[in-house]
């Protein structure tokens, strides 16, 4: 049968009463201390103890941030007064560097200017010539694929690519060329000059007959329609390399000498016959300065 808890605390209560007159006074007192101190304890709430304790930690962590902080903040401006330094002493070892290399160059031209003297006009037109007519060069490069069809005349809404391609079969008897071998073909303003004097005035020019510009993929194919373009003389049709501008005006330049026969253009540079003579025409030079091939 099972001692109700009640029974056993009175118990041992009884026990206890009867049982402290025989334990010393120290132990006595001491006891009694643990009781009290244990009945203490139990009675502070743990709320209490929370709010006693949380301002002491806070206060510790605030004084271990600031620690951090200052550490750091001291930290980086070390750091930073280090890199303004080194700045400071690259940017000046540069600019005595950089000063001195221009003061050098200057005292190189100085000397140059001095010892050639002055730069003339011809000078100067000689470079912008040869500038010229190095672009010239580049540009006629660039065309080497191309023709010019000059009075072909085809409506404005067709595929010039397929109407190019029938007119080469049907006029010049070239089977082996078709649409994937012509990598565009499209019509273009051609102006005739109108001037029969000299360079001084082939900027002059008026609208003439219709042009198609056809470029070819391979200069193989171009160089074959051109050499079958004899089948057209006497017709209204003609066809003829894609000359840049200044080599155009070259050719009406020879055509309109009383001395040159006979005028023509291959691979971009143009030919005359002068006085029963074979010469190369060259933009600005002039036709008794040629060179007999």
């Amino acid at each position: 049968m099972a001692i109700p808890s009640t029974s056993w605390a009175s118990c041992s209560l009884t026990y206890l009463v009867r049982w402290a007159p025989s334990v010393r006074a120290p132990e006595r007192s001491l006891l009694t201390r643990r009781v009290e101190s244990n009945s203490a304890e139990a009675m502070i709430p743990v709320s209490d103890i929370e709010a006693t304790i949380q301002p002491i930690i806070q206060k510790a962590i605030d004084a271990a941030t600031k620690v951090l902080r200052t550490e750091f903040m001291k930290l980086l401006d070390e750091r930073v007064t280090q890199l303004e330094q080194t700045v400071n002493t690259l940017s000046t070892e540069y600019m005595k560097v950089d000063i001195t290399a221009l003061e050098e160059r200057v005292a190189q031209l100085e000397q140059t200017v001095t010892v050639s003297g002055p730069v003339s006009i011809d000078e100067l037109r000689k470079d912008i010539r040869d500038a010229k007519l190095w672009a010239n060069e580049n540009e006629q490069y660039s065309r080497r694929a191309n023709i010019r069809i000059k009075g072909m005349v085809l409506p404005d809404e067709c595929d010039y690519r397929q109407e190019v391609v029938k007119f080469f079969k049907m006029k010049l008897n070239i089977q082996n060329i078709g649409t994937q071998d012509i990598e565009a073909a499209h019509p273009v303003r051609s102006r005739r000059p109108t001037s029969t004097n000299t360079t001084a005035r082939e900027g002059t020019s008026r609208p003439t007959e219709p042009v198609i510009l056809v470029c070819f993929c391979r200069k193989q194919q171009r160089d074959e329609v051109l050499r079958q373009r004899r089948i057209l003389k006497g017709t209204r049709i003609s066809i003829g390399e894609d000359l840049t501008t200044l080599n155009v005006q070259t050719m009406n330049r020879a055509k309109n000498n009383s001395a040159v026969s006979k005028t023509w253009s291959w691979n971009g540079k143009v030919y005359a016959l002068l006085a029963g003579r074979k010469v190369v025409v060259k933009p600005y030079q002039p036709i008794q300065e040629t060179d007999e091939i």
